[in-house]
C-alpha cells in the first residue's frame, strides 16, 4: 500500500538541516537503513519502541522533527500521549501528589515552575525546565539534568545556559519537584523487598534506597538499587498497555508507520480519527489504570 514511501522519505531527509553530530549520525543512518514500511509487526524488547516494519528502520531512533520532516508530504503526523508519565504517577499515587494533580488539573504547571524561578531570580527556560520536570518524574539526578540541558543548548542558542549547576539547584528548590521525591521515597517504602511484575510479563525485586558516605570527604552518596529502574519499567508497561488498547480498538482509522511507549506515527484515513481515539483513550485510562485520570491526546505534523 505504501510501497513509494521509502525513496519519499530519502528526498526528504537530504533536505534536512543538520542541528548537531546526532542529528548528522542520525539522519545517516536513517538514510542507509530504511525499509519498506509498513510491512509486518515487529516484537522488540521493552528497551525500544514496537515498530510497524520488516527490521528497525531508524524511524524510531531519530528526534520527532527529523521524523515528521522524513515524512513530509505523506499525511503523516505523530499522535501522543500528553505527560503521559506524569498522569500515570497521578492514577497511582494520588494521594502523595496534591500539588502536582493540582497543576495538571487546573494547567498550571508551568507556571508554578516560572512563578518559582522568577521567585529566586532565575531566567525561566521553559524547554529545559520541562526535560528537567520529566527527568524528576522518573526519579533522574544530575546527570540526567545535565544531559536536559545540553540538548536545550543545541536548540536554542539565543538562550544558552552558561551556568547548569545554578539552574539545577534553582530547579531542587521548586515544590514540584520537591514534590517528586518525596514520592520516590514513599515508592521506596511500598516496594522494597517485594516482588513487582508488571502487565507486560517483567518481574522486579525491589531493591530500595541506601546510602553511604565517604570516610575523607564526608560526601553521601545515595544507591537507588533497582529502584529507578523498576520504576521506569513500571511507568512503560502501563504505557504500552494503553497504546496496545488504543491501537487495537482503532486500528481502522489509519495506516500505522510506527508504534512508540507513548504515541504513534500515522496516515490518518478518517476526519475525526482524534476525536475517537481520545474516547478510546479515556475508555482505556478508566479500565486499565482503574482512576477517573485522563491522559489526553495531543498531535504533531509537519
Amino acid at each position: 500500500e505504501l510501497a513509494h514511501i521509502t525513496p519519499v522519505i530519502r528526498d526528504n531527509l537530504r533536505q534536512y538541516e543538520d542541528k548537531d553530530d546526532i542529528d548528522t549520525r542520525q539522519r545517516a543512518k536513517m538514510l542507509n537503513e530504511i525499509s519498506p514500511l509498513p510491512l509486518s509487526y515487529v516484537d522488540k524488547s521493552m528497551t525500544s519502541p514496537r515498530l510497524y516494519s520488516e527490521q528497525a528502520d531508524n524511524l524510531f531512533a531519530c528526534r520527532k522533527d527529523m521524523r515528521l520532516a522524513a515524512l513530509k508530504g505523506l499525511g503523516a503526523v505523530d499522535v501522543d500521549m500528553k505527560s503521559c508519565h506524569t498522569y500515570i504517577l497521578l492514577a497511582k499515587w494520588p494521594q502523595q501528589l496534591p500539588l502536582l494533580k493540582e497543576a495538571m488539573e487546573t494547567e498550571t504547571l508551568w507556571d508554578m515552575y516560572k512563578a518559582h524561578y522568577e521567585a529566586e531570580g532565575y531566567p525561566f527556560h521553559k524547554k529545559a525546565v520541562k526535560a528537567m520536570h520529566y527527568a524528576s518524574v522518573l526519579g533522574g539526578g544530575k546527570e540526567a539534568f545535565n544531559q536536559a540541558i545540553h540538548r536545550h543548548n543545541l536548540d536554542n542558542p539565543n538562550e544558552y545556559i552558561t551556568n547548569p549547576d545554578e539552574l539545577i539547584k534553582v530547579h531542587r528548590k521548586s515544590p514540584i519537584y520537591k514534590e517528586l521525591k518525596k514520592l520516590l521515597s514513599h515508592i521506596e517504602k511500598e516496594w522494597h523487598g517485594k516482588e513487582l511484575e508488571l502487565s507486560t510479563g517483567e518481574k522486579f525485586r525491589i531493591k530500595g534506597i541506601r546510602r553511604s558516605k565517604d570516610k575523607d570527604t564526608g560526601e553521601v552518596t545515595t544507591h537507588y538499587g533497582n529502584l529507578l529502574t523498576a520504576l521506569s519499567a513500571f511507568l512503560q508497561s502501563k504505557e504500552v498497555l494503553l497504546m496496545s488498547y488504543l491501537i487495537l480498538k482503532t486500528r481502522g482509522l489509519y495506516t500505522p508507520l510506527l508504534f512508540q511507549h507513548d504515541g504513534l506515527t500515522i496516515i490518518p484515513r478518517d476526519r475525526q480519527y482524534l476525536t475517537q481515539m481520545q474516547q478510546v483513550m479515556d475508555e482505556g485510562c478508566q479500565r486499565l489504570l482503574d482512576s477517573d485520570i485522563r491522559i489526553p491526546l495531543e498531535v504533531f505534523h509537519q
